[in-house]
């Protein structure tokens, strides 16, 4: 009976080669573009589920609205806050129990946090041997629990101590490789930009994709304790994140911080910022937010989603902003 039907299907499939083409082309371009999907989704929707506790973390950011001519607005949501800040809201709300601040490359600014170099940066193995030094551009400071807040695997070294020494550095298994070959990395020294000695205390695994971390360096923010202690120019601010107690209501934290600490969060927002003739900033239009992350964004990296929940509103957009939501 099946052979019947098997060589039915033949026959009527090479009656007609042309169709059969366009149909069998057709499908197959059809599951192809299926399977090609689904994993993308898939990695997507898992994007920054991988990390510990990630349902309880959230990125501290910031919204701001303003003026220069009292005529025409301008509103921008940054996922990024002041270091200073951060460190007090952490330390006045007892419904966060941790935070960890990521000040990335592009922030690097000597009239900011990092007062020593900018933003172009090159570390070297062996200062004396051009060959031995290269230019990079995925350098972060971090606070010392940097890995075990986002629980990133370390292959060398332990998450828990690592940076806490001011001129530590953490290297990824790539980044290790490309300096130290196969030889051991952990006690070895790297020089930024030919001056600056740093000590390796670890090496990590490298990043997943799908997360919007991005980063294959990072150095101990305890080098650049004393500008993280005060508040420094909005524009240069490091990635803030928050991890809050189990149950607690990011919208009414949210609130809370808005509605106490509103002077503060002026003076971070414009502080130290000139935007011309006539600025005005109208009242309740400047606000901290704790954001959540849809599965699958990346500010400036690996992906596209727009949908933003945010604890103020739902809104769509493209910016830096990100927060590791429940599943």
């Amino acid at each position: 009976m099946i052979s019947s039907y098997i060589k039915l299907s033949l026959r009527l499939l090479l009656r007609n080669p042309f169709f059969t083409f366009i149909n069998v082309t057709g499908l197959s371009v059809g599951f192809a573009a299926f399977f090609v999907l689904w994993q993308y989704s898939q990695r997507e929707l898992t994007s920054d589920q991988q990390w510990k506790n990630s349902e309880r973390i959230y990125r501290f950011g910031l919204n701001l609205k303003w003026t220069d001519d009292k005529i025409n607005w301008r509103e921008d949501t940054f996922g990024s806050n002041d270091a200073a800040f951060t460190n007090q809201v952490a330390g006045d709300y007892a419904e966060i129990e941790s935070f960890t601040r990521i000040l990335t490359q592009k922030n690097f600014h000597m009239d900011s946090y990092t007062r020593d170099h900018g933003s172009e940066v090159s570390l070297s193995s062996d200062p004396t041997n051009p060959m031995a030094t290269f230019i990079e551009e995925h350098i972060v400071y971090a606070d010392p629990n940097l890995f075990s807040f986002f629980s990133i695997p370390m292959l060398k070294g332990d998450a828990n101590t690592c940076l806490n020494e001011a001129g530590s550095v953490v290297l990824s298994e790539e980044m290790a490789k490309k300096y130290f070959g196969d030889s051991e990395q952990i006690g070895k020294l790297i020089t930024l930009n030919n001056k600056i000695p740093l000590l390796v205390s670890g090496v990590f695994a490298g990043l997943p994709r799908n997360s919007h971390l991005n980063f294959n360096i990072v150095i101990s923010a305890r080098r650049i304790d004393n500008t993280m202690r005060v508040h420094q120019q909005f524009g240069y601010a490091p990635n803030c994140y928050l991890k809050l107690k189990e149950n607690t209501d990011a919208q009414k934290l949210a609130n809370r911080i808005n509605t106490e600490l509103k002077d503060e969060i002026k003076q971070v927002a414009f502080g130290n910022w000139i935007f011309g003739n006539g600025f005005n900033l109208p009242p309740a239009d400047f606000r901290h937010i704790i954001l959540r992350l849809p599965p699958g964004f990346s500010p400036g990296k690996r992906s596209n989603a727009s949908h933003h929940s945010k604890i103020f509103s739902t809104y769509n957009h493209h910016h830096g902003l990100d927060q590791l939501r429940k599943p």
